[in-house]
């Protein structure tokens, strides 16, 4: 028997030994490095035979595979792109052949990202495997929002194919509210709180020896309070607020150091130059100093949306500044404990959040050892694995439910139809002699008789209660008798 809980409440599914391994087909656009944990640990989890679907990198984005996929299931498939307004969609082909082959029990879909993949599950699903059960894994909505679920067409959209899903893994206690208020019922709901490799980053802090002065000191740093940012430099991310802090803050006393690449390079790398920022350090994407910078920084600073960087900085004991992100930092930014989670996100708002650890710098530090061991204690890759187990035995269990009441139902109409059958038989006289037949009298009180075997000879008797003598004028006068 495996345990799972749900919304809060013990469950049990039974995987004994004798049955055998769940199989688990899991539908991505593509497997990204920080993936490369996970679905390592899903290929060699004995209570599933898990299969990961992905596709070619996609063209003009960051969604791109990992190098290596060693240690992994996988079927990697050409892929073509439909381009639908500003989005990229992947159709992975000979995808639904594969799924016959695979015949899975389960199909865990990459939610709204991988749209035509869950498409291709649910067409998989209602032409050759209605026992199949589909688990949904998606941050469902984002916090600022102006409605849960986002707007326009597309929640529209969203909302229809949800219908099909037995379960839905999400990112965050965030994404689990929301689905909610959409009326999901909370039985379904299941909590994969979405971190990165984190282990990869255990190891990386704990094989660096440099203090943060030494980090500092190599990488030319000078010996300030140093706030990192690191992702992708594009406006959802709000990057600038960096540098418009820099203006609110005291130059000699902070460091503020970009990582990253992307379409806002080289305009904030000409904002640092033209604006004279001195203490403003923007190295762009970094791989084999990436250690150093985190070891160096006292801080993570989100100043828009991120979400894996949040559980990577911690995991190197980093306290997180954060306002909206993704929905994890609801349950990885405990405030006052293992950061800042800030109300309005303004600018003044992230000032006073830096000051406030710059003045009490002794419990920024108490901070970061509280990032790291939360993430030890409860977001470890382990612990992500153990949900997406549940969730898949829950769906499982779910869709078989679900099949039995549809052949109880089936059984009760089969028996209903059987005992109206018998009623009429018993109720009325059946036919067993078919001849021509006509109607005599009016619509009230005439009868179907044959006209085939009256003539003058013949004799009729007619009786009742009433005054209607419509039927018998009719045959006296066609018939003459």
């Amino acid at each position: 028997m495996t345990n799972y809980i749900t919304n809060g409440i013990p469950c049990m599914v039974n995987n004994n030994s004798q049955e055998r391994p769940l199989r688990l087909a899991i539908l991505q656009r593509v497997c990204p490095g920080y993936r490369i944990a996970l679905f390592s640990a899903l290929s060699s989890d004995s209570r599933i035979d898990a299969k990961l679907f992905i596709g070619d990198d996609i063209p003009g984005s960051k969604v791109k595979n990992a190098t290596n996929l060693e240690g992994i299931n996988y079927e990697k498939y050409k892929t073509k792109f439909v381009k639908l307004r500003e989005r990229i969609l992947p159709w992975h082909e000979g995808l639904i052949l594969d799924l016959r082959k695979f015949n899975p029990d389960v199909i865990l879909c990459e939610g709204e990202s991988h749209f035509l993949g869950y498409i291709q599950a649910i067409i998989y699903k209602y032409l050759f495997n209605n026992c199949v059960a589909l688990v949904h894994w998606c941050f469902i909505s984002l916090p600022g929002w102006s409605k849960v679920g986002g707007e326009g067409y597309r929640s529209v959209i969203k909302r229809y194919f949800r219908r099909f899903f037995d379960a839905f893994l999400v990112y965050s206690s965030y994404s689990e509210q929301c689905l909610l208020k959409l009326g999901q019922p909370p039985e379904k709901i299941f909590i994969g709180t979405n971190v990165g490799d984190v282990e990869k980053f255990f190891n990386l802090s704990d094989s660096l020896i440099d203090s943060p002065q030494e980090a500092r000191y190599r990488l030319g740093l000078p010996e300030r309070f140093t706030v990192l940012y690191v992702g992708s430099l594009e406006s959802v991310k709000r990057p600038h607020i960096m540098l418009d802090l820099v203006k609110m803050c005291d130059n000699e006393k902070y460091n503020f150091v970009l990582l990253g690449s992307g379409m806002l390079l080289k305009q904030i790398r000409d904002r640092v130059i033209n604006e004279n920022l001195a203490n403003v350090f923007v190295p762009g994407r970094v791989r084999e100093e990436l250690p150093l910078y985190y070891r160096a920084a006292d801080v993570l600073l989100i100043p828009g949306r991120g979400g894996i960087v949040i559980s990577e900085a911690m995991a190197f004991g980093l306290p997180v500044i954060v306002h909206q992100a993704d929905g994890t930092e609801y349950d990885l930014v405990q405030n006052g404990t293992t950061g800042i989670h800030l109300s309005t996100g303004d600018h003044n708002d992230f000032r006073n959040a830096l000051e406030f650890l710059l003045n009490n710098q002794s419990l920024c530090t108490k901070m970061g050892l509280m990032s790291r061991q939360i993430i030890e204690s409860r977001f470890k890759t382990n612990d992500l694995v153990e949900q997406i187990v549940n969730t898949a035995y829950f769906a499982r269990d779910h869709q078989n439910n679900l099949k039995r009441s549809r052949g109880y139902i089936d059984v009760i109409k089969s028996k209903a139809k059987w005992c109206l059958k018998l009623l009429r038989g018993y109720g009325h006289l059946k036919p067993s002699v078919f001849v021509k037949k006509q109607w005599y009298g009016n619509n009230y009180g005439g009868f179907f008789i044959c006209p085939e075997f009256l003539n003058s000879n013949s004799i009729v008797y007619s009786f009742g209660i009433g005054e209607d003598i419509s039927f018998d004028q009719a045959v006296i006068y066609s018939h003459n008798c």
